[in-house]
């Protein structure tokens, strides 16, 4: 039998063959190149700054806004409580004169009820909106108006505060003088006395605001009158009250008599107190 020899390879088909292996082999190379591409901006993504990174830089400031929003809105808050509580204050301090004539006049009427309730209703605001945020004048109306009721321990503590706040001789005298009455009050008589002495000589020391000779001998006249009535009354000491009479009419001898004709009636009837007694 005759063999039938193998047909030889067409060159046509040859090239075919390669062209399209070469077509796939670029293609490969294309994607290999891109996802080389891919994994070199990721990396350079990770290595990127913080501070450089667009969404860690959206997502700090969004805290930042939130965090100082968050803040102005309890400052504001707070800035609101504060004015309520101020206004607070002055509508009760604004009460307190009328409240302590009525008591006064009649120790049995409705305004003790009223007096005991606003006086102390008036420290609680004073000790909630902080030391500074009150005036000395404003302590000294509370702590009057709490030693007339005899709580001698807030009346202190106000009039303390008023003192050491205090930036004129008139506050620094009025505390002082509420003060010197607590001891009297508290029956330490030697303890007011001093506290009496110190308005006076508070009183006396020229100052800016007190240059006037007049205005210093009228302060002074009034912080003995309160003495002697302290003297008097709590301290029974008609002994100690009739010498601080005596100061105060040198102190109204020296004033024109034409213009200080009810400090004059106020001293004749101090003075029938102390020799009734």
């Amino acid at each position: 039998m005759t063999s039938i020899p193998d047909e030889p390879g067409h060159p046509g088909r040859s090239l075919d063959v390669l062209r399209a292996d070469y077509d796939e082999l670029r293609q490969r190379v294309a994607v290999n190149g891109e996802e080389i591409g891919r994994l070199q901006l990721e990396a350079a993504k990770n290595k990127r700054k913080w501070h450089r990174d667009p969404g860690v830089l959206v997502a700090t400031l969004a805290l930042v806004v939130s965090v100082i929003t968050f803040i102005a809105g309890q400052l504001n808050l707070r800035s609101e409580r504060e004015i309520q509580t101020r206004n607070q204050l002055s509508a009760l301090i604004e009460q307190l004169p009328t409240l302590m004539a009525q008591d006064a006049q009649n120790p049995y009427s409705s305004a003790r009820d009223s007096l005991d309730l606003i006086a102390g209703t008036a420290a609680t605001l004073i000790d909630r909106l902080g030391a500074e945020a009150s005036t000395p004048s404003e302590k000294n109306e509370v702590a009057y108006a709490l030693l007339t009721r005899l709580d001698l321990v807030g009346a202190k503590r106000l009039a303390t505060a008023a003192e050491q706040q205090a930036t004129n001789v008139t506050d620094k005298a009025t505390a002082e003088k509420i003060l010197a009455a607590i001891d009297f009050e508290a029956g330490d008589a030697p303890g007011g006395r001093d506290e009496f002495r110190k308005v006076i000589s508070t009183v006396q020391t020229p100052q800016k605001e007190l240059d006037s000779p007049l205005v210093r001998d009228l302060l002074t006249f009034d912080t003995e009158l309160r003495w002697i009535s302290d003297e008097v009354v709590l301290a029974k000491s008609c002994q100690d009250a009739a010498e601080q009479l005596r100061n105060a009419t040198q102190i109204l001898d020296r004033l024109p008599s034409e213009q200080f004709g009810a400090q004059r009636t106020a001293l004749d009837n101090t003075s029938k107190t102390v020799t009734t007694h």
